[in-house]
């Protein structure tokens, strides 16, 4: 069994993942959307600017996330990720957005410019394909 081209596929097919932060010893997670840069090893996801999350990521930029799995168990997750603001505009790579979920062009055509980009980083990643097999890479 391929781990990494599973990861690939699965980081390509997952439409949402859900990444939680933990402030004051008080977990807190939310489902996002989310593309993933498989050249720079980034996962993008977009925000409003200034909400409680951003001040979350402020206060702790150590989070953990797992991918929302479709139709089958098949997901990927990291518990020791880091959150920073990007300096890529969410116009940048609004078509990546786009392309993962048509509906996040109504999302960038009303609130656009009020959006922030934050990338999350990772080198380890645990890839579960099923129910009976899993494994920890590093990329």
């Amino acid at each position: 069994m391929n781990y990494l081209d599973i990861f690939y596929q699965t980081m390509e097919e997952a439409k949402n993942i859900a990444v939680a932060t933990s402030i004051k010893d008080k977990p807190h997670v939310r489902i996002m959307d989310f593309v993933y840069d498989k050249d720079k090893n980034i996962i993008y996801i977009a925000t409003f600017k200034n909400n409680t999350k951003v001040n979350e990521f402020k206060e702790n930029p150590n989070v953990s996330f797992t991918t929302l799995p479709t139709q089958s168990q098949k997901h990927v997750r990291s518990i020791d990720a880091i959150v920073k603001k990007s300096e890529t505009s969410i116009f940048d790579i609004a078509d990546a957005f786009i392309q993962k979920n048509p509906e996040f062009k109504n999302t960038l055509d009303m609130a656009g410019p009020m959006l922030d980009v934050f990338e999350i980083h990772s080198n380890h990643f645990t890839v579960i394909p099923d129910i009976k097999n899993a494994k920890t890479i590093t990329i």
